[in-house]
């Protein structure tokens, strides 16, 4: 996923993709580990520029931090990137 830049106390957008591996491809991207935890009262953040996604204030929070002013970052976050609600 792309962390789209912002200010800090601004919405969170990020973009999805998805994206085929290869043995000889390379990827380069930052990965925060939220152990798939279902959000309780959760906040949005925006996927996409159009989907709402729920999780939890933490990882918002977390995102709010992590994301730059002027530029894009590349990060995977479980909560987000892998389907929590498809077992298989």
């Amino acid at each position: 996923m792309t962390l789209l830049p912002a200010k800090l106390g601004t919405e969170v957008r990020v973009k999805l993709r998805t994206k085929k591996l290869k043995k000889s491809s390379s990827l380069d991207y930052e990965a925060l580990c939220t152990h798939g935890a279902l959000p309780k009262n959760p906040v949005s953040i925006r996927i996409n520029d159009s989907y709402l996604l729920p999780v939890t204030r933490n990882l918002e929070e977390a995102l709010q931090h992590l994301r730059y002013v002027t530029l894009p970052r590349t990060l995977w976050i479980d909560a987000i990137c892998v389907n929590q609600e498809d077992l298989e």
